[in-house]
C-alpha cells in the first residue's frame, strides 16, 4: 500500500485562508494500522521508526487543476526538513482505496495536508491544514507558512 500511495500524482485549487486543526485522536484507523504493518516489515530491527509520523498530502483528483506546483513545493520542503521525522504519502481521496480517509479527515477541500503523530503504532493526533493554494505563486511564503504549521505540531508539547 505504501508504494502504492507514493506513485500517486497530483494537482489542486481551492481558495481561502491558510487554518490547521489539532485533534487529539487516541487509538488507530486501518490505515495507522497498516502503516505500522508495514514500517514493521520494513524496518524489523528499527523501533524507532514506528514512532515515525505520517504526512499526508490529500487531493481531489476530479477537482484538482492548476496545482501541481503547490504539491511539488511541500515534497521539497519535506526533503529539506521533514523527511526524518515523517512518512509522507499523496492520496486522491475521492478513490476508493479501502479506507474512508474523507471520512476520518473530513477532507473537503481539493488539499489538505495532514499530519499524524504516531507513538508506538497508534496515531495520538493529527492536525490538518488546508487552504495553502493561495501560495501557488509565492513559494517562499508557502515554506514560511507550511513549516510554521508543521513545527508546531511536531513541538512534544502538543502530543497526547
Amino acid at each position: 500500500m505504501l508504494k502504492f500511495w507514493r506513485t500517486m500524482v497530483a494537482t489542486l485549487l481551492f481558495s481561502g485562508p491558510v487554518s490547521a486543526q489539532y485533534i487529539n485522536s487516541s487509538g488507530s484507523n486501518p490505515a495507522i494500522t497498516e502503516y505500522e504493518r508495514e514500517m514493521r516489515e520494513m524496518y524489523p530491527d528499527s523501533p524507532q521508526m514506528l514512532n515515525r509520523g505520517i504526512m499526508y498530502i490529500f487531493y481531489d483528483g476530479e477537482n484538482c487543476t492548476d496545482c501541481a506546483e503547490i504539491i511539488k513545493e511541500l515534497y521539497n520542503i519535506y526533503s529539506i526538513n521533514y523527511e526524518a521525522d515523517y512518512a509522507v504519502f499523496e492520496i486522491d481521496y475521492t478513490q476508493d482505496l479501502g479506507v474512508n480517509f474523507k471520512g476520518i479527515y473530513n477532507l473537503t477541500q481539493p488539499l489538505s495536508v495532514v499530519l499524524v503523530q504516531i507513538h508506538n503504532g497508534m496515531a495520538w493526533g493529527y492536525q490538518k491544514i488546508d487552504n495553502l493554494y493561495q501560495y501557488a505563486d509565492n513559494p517562499q511564503q508557502l515554506q514560511q507558512i507550511f513549516t510554521e504549521q508543521v513545527n508546531n505540531f511536531t513541538t512534544p508539547q502538543n502530543f497526547i
